[in-house]
C-alpha cells in the first residue's frame, strides 16, 4: 500500500519552523545526514527518466504536478502538487517511494529562480537597492519554496523586497549568516622560494596562485580533480581570483613546488573553474591528499545527486561529509548560478577543492568547491563544466 504522509505531519512540521518573517513556510523539513542507498539513487534516476519521458515535446523541464523529490531514510519522498490525483502508476505503486502533497511545482520555483537571476545576475541591476542586501538564493525541492537569504531580514526589508523585485508566496525569508572568515594567510601557509621539482598534486591540495615570475602568491585555492584540455593533462580548482598569467605552485610544509601554468580561466554564468596545466616535471593523482580514498574519473549525472544525499569534499583547509541541501543555488555575490549548496565543512582556501559522492562503490567526481555564502557551501557541477568549456576528467 502506498505510504502518504498525512496532514497531521505537515501542520507538525509547518509549527515547528523558525523564520525571520511571518510569511508562512509549507512543508518544512529538517535536515537529516543519511548514508547513499544506491538502490534510492537509482530510483531517483529512473523517476527522472520517467518525469522527462512525460514532457518530450513539451516547453516545460517536469510535469506540472512535480515538486521535487529527496531522500528520507530509506526512502524517497516526492512532491506532488495539491490537487492532482491523477498520480502516475510509477511514483503511486512503488512501496519506496513516499507521497507528500505541496504547494507549488517545481517549473514555478525555477521560474522564480529564472526571474531573480535575470535582475540580479544578467542584468546586473545594481540601482536596486535590494541587491546588496542578499546574500544567497536557492531552491528547496525539501522545504518546497525558493529560500532568499537577507542580511538585514527584517520586516522593512522583506517589504522593500517585495515592493523592488518579487512578490510570492513561494519565497521565504531567511536571516543571513556572516561568515566572513579572517585568515592571515602567513600563519596558515608559507612564502616561497618556488622550488622547480618534481611533485604529485592530489585532489584537495593545497594550491598558490601567483603571477609567472612573482615570489608572493596573490591568493591560494584546493585542487579540484584531474582533467584534459586540449589534450594537456592537467587539473581544474576554482576560477575567481585566478588569470591566465599565474603560475600554480604546491605548497607543503616548509617549501612550495611550481607544478603548471594556468591556461585556461572562466569565471561566468554557471560555471567557475580554472585549469592547470601541469609541467614536465610534475603529476597529477587520483588519491586524496592525507586520505586513502581514490576518485575516479567518472563524473556524476544531475540524476545521481538528489536532494539529502551524502556528498564528500576534499579541501587543502576541510575534509569532510554533508548532505546536498539544493540543486539550484545563486551567489549573488560571486555572480555564479546554478549551484549545488551543500552542507560540509569549508574555509576561505578550499575553493576548487573536489566533491565527490560514492556510487556503487565507487568514488565519483560531482564537481568542485566554489565558495561559501551565507554559511552555506556550493559547488560547481563537474557536469556543468565538461558541458560548457570542454574540460573533460581523465584516468
Amino acid at each position: 500500500m502506498k505510504r502518504v504522509i498525512c496532514s497531521f505531519f505537515i501542520a507538525l512540521s509547518i509549527c515547528m519552523v523558525t523564520s525571520c518573517s511571518d510569511d508562512f513556510e509549507y512543508n518544512s523539513v529538517e535536515e537529516v545526514s543519511v548514508d547513499n542507498d544506491d538502490s534510492l539513487i537509482d530510483l531517483y534516476s529512473a523517476l527522472l527518466d520517467n518525469l522527462s519521458s512525460q514532457t518530450r515535446g513539451i516547453n516545460s523541464e517536469y510535469p506540472d504536478f512535480y515538486g521535487g523529490a529527496y531522500l528520507d531514510g530509506s526512502c524517497l519522498v516526492v512532491q506532488i502538487k495539491e490537487g492532482v490525483y491523477d498520480i502516475p502508476s510509477f511514483i503511486q505503486d512503488n512501496d519506496n517511494i513516499k507521497i507528500k502533497y505541496c504547494r507549488y511545482s517545481l517549473n514555478e520555483l525555477n521560474a522564480i529562480m529564472n526571474k531573480l537571476n535575470k535582475i540580479f545576475i544578467y542584468e546586473k541591476n545594481i540601482l536596486n537597492p535590494v541587491g546588496s542586501n542578499i546574500g544567497l538564493y536557492s531552491v528547496s525541492q525539501k522545504n518546497n519554496c525558493v529560500e532568499v537569504y537577507l542580511k538585514k531580514c527584517t520586516a522593512y526589508e522583506i517589504k522593500l523586497f517585495k515592493e523592488m523585485v518579487l512578490e510570492s508566496s513561494a519565497i521565504q525569508f531567511k536571516q543571513h549568516v556572516d561568515d566572513n572568515e579572517i585568515v592571515d594567510w602567513d600563519d596558515v601557509f608559507i612564502r616561497f622560494p618556488l622550488n622547480r621539482t618534481k611533485y604529485s598534486v592530489y585532489p584537495g591540495a593545497n594550491i598558490a596562485y601567483v603571477e609567472d615570475g612573482g615570489k608572493t602568491p596573490r591568493g591560494y585555492s584546493s585542487a579540484g580533480y584531474k582533467a584534459k584540455y586540449n589534450n594537456k593533462i592537467g587539473f581544474v580548482t576554482a576560477g575567481h581570483g585566478i588569470t591566465t598569467k599565474d603560475v600554480g605552485a604546491l605548497v607543503k610544509t616548509t617549501e612550495a613546488f611550481v607544478v603548471g601554468k594556468c591556461v585556461f580561466q572562466y569565471h561566468s554564468d554557471s560555471i567557475d573553474v580554472a585549469f592547470f596545466e601541469v609541467n614536465s616535471s610534475s603529476e597529477v593523482t587520483h588519491k586524496i591528499l592525507n586520505g586513502s580514498n581514490i576518485i575516479s574519473s567518472e563524473i556524476a549525472q544531475l540524476k545521481d545527486l538528489p536532494e539529502n544525499s551524502k556528498v564528500y569534499f576534499a579541501g587543502s583547509r576541510s575534509q569532510g561529509e554533508g548532505v546536498i541541501k539544493s540543486l539550484n543555488t545563486t551567489n549573488p555575490a560571486g555572480g555564479i548560478t546554478n549551484l549545488v549548496s551543500a552542507s560540509y565543512n569549508s574555509k576561505k582556501g578550499d575553493s576548487g577543492g573536489l566533491v565527490y559522492i560514492v556510487k556503487n562503490g565507487k568514488n565519483v567526481i560531482a564537481g568542485i568547491h566554489n565558495g561559501k555564502s551565507d554559511g552555506i557551501p556550493c559547488f560547481v557541477k563537474a557536469l556543468s563544466i565538461e558541458n560548457a568549456v570542454s574540460i573533460t576528467s581523465c584516468d
